[in-house]
Order: structure tokens, then sequence, then C-alpha cells
């Protein structure tokens, strides 16, 4: 309506007023989601963190409880840790971490979750998965941890292996846990405290029988120990 609103000297002075707004709109997104990321992932690994699991834990388990069918978890300890720190440097450590979780991440779908659970403990979530086929995941993901061979200084060489525990939630329970997710891990560690006193470097399953407390474990680990 007014001629004078364009002039020859100012074409893009329009355009130019946009691009600033669109550019600090799509800024804000990008920090947004970021910061959202970064508060749900563990940036040493690049997995997700607790805090993230521990939502997808309670989501999975609310699915579980409507629906029936099986969860799984896995509890993944990486053997004497503690003593690639003390005689390689946290520079080791930190890369160990980095490429045991890189292992673990190896063939899962798109439902399973991966997370860093705290220090070297890593903690896995595979929804709609029996305590077999969660095992045989467990025994190739153990395989491939302890295939790692890293070399993080010329010269030395460090084999890393890891200890698991299994644990599963069967339809059949629904009506008989008053916290499925708290029983699930519970369960997990405590066959994954068996497969450290069974010589580490194995998979324990938790045969799921008892209460939280005092369940026992099945009596034997899925594959021999090794050394």
């Amino acid at each position: 309506a007014d001629p004078h609103h364009f002039a020859p000297d100012a074409a893009t002075d329009l355009l130019e007023h946009l691009a600033a707004v669109a550019a600090i709109c799509i800024d804000n997104s990008v920090n947004r989601a970021r910061l959202r990321r970064d508060g749900l992932m563990d940036m040493l690994t690049q997995v997700a963190n607790r805090r993230f699991f521990d939502r997808r834990l309670r989501e999975e388990v609310s699915q579980w409880l409507r629906r029936g069918g099986e969860l799984s978890c896995l509890l993944v300890d990486l053997d004497c840790f503690k003593q690639i720190n003390d005689q390689h440097g946290h520079q080791a450590g930190d890369l160990v971490l980095q490429e045991a979780a890189r292992a673990l991440s190896e063939g899962l779908r798109a439902s399973d979750v991966l997370a860093r659970y705290g220090g070297e403990e890593f903690v896995l979530l595979l929804p709609d998965t029996g305590t077999r086929r969660a095992a045989e995941i467990a025994e190739r993901l153990r395989a491939a941890v302890a295939s790692l061979a890293l070399t993080p200084t010329r010269g030395v060489s460090l084999r890393v292996t890891a200890s698991f525990g299994l644990a599963s939630l069967a339809a059949d329970r629904r009506a008989t846990l008053e916290d499925p997710g708290l029983w699930l891990l519970r369960q997990a560690d405590r066959a994954l405290y068996a497969a450290k006193a069974r010589g580490r470097n194995c998979v324990v399953i938790a045969d799921g029988s008892g209460t939280a407390t005092t369940a026992p474990l099945a009596a034997a680990p899925v594959v021999p120990r090794e050394r």
C-alpha cells in the first residue's frame, strides 16, 4: 500500500531481517536439542546415560504391564577396570570404556536400550526378548568385548573382559510384582555379582524365583567361565 516502502538502496533489508530472525530461531532450536541430548547422553561413550535408561525402563515396564510379553535386562561390568586406570592411566581407561560401549552397541535393535549405568558398568534393556534369546545376545556381546585388542599407547596392548548379569520379566509375573522395574534391576544385579564370584568374563542368569531380595540364581552361567 506504501509505494515508498521499498527503496532501491534497501531492497534486501526485509529479507536480511527475516533471515536474522530465522537464524536465531534455528540456533535456539539446535541448542535446545543439544541440551536435551547432552542431558540424556554420556558424553564419553556416546551412549545413553542413566537418566535416559530410568525413563525408558518406566516406559517399557508400563508397556509390559499392559501387553504382557517378555522384557529382559543385562547388567554389564568391565572386569578389573581399576587396574587399567592404575597401571595405564585414565586416558587408557577412557579408551576402554569407549570401545566397550561400541562393542556392546553392535547389532542392537532400534527398540533396545544401551546406557552407561555408572563408572565401568553398562546396562541393556531388551524389550520383547525372553531369557533364552537374551542369553544368546549376552554371550555374543561378552565375546565381542573379550575380542577387543586395544593399544592406548605404543608398545602397550590391553585386553578387557566383562561380566554379565541377566534377568527377565515374563507375562505370568504381572500380577505378582509390586515394582517390576526395581525387581528386574535387582535380579540382574544379583546375577552380575554371581558372575564376578564365578571367575568373571561369563554370563549368569537370575532364575526369577523368590522375592526381590532373596531370589536365587541359576545353578550355572550360560557359558563356562574363562580366565
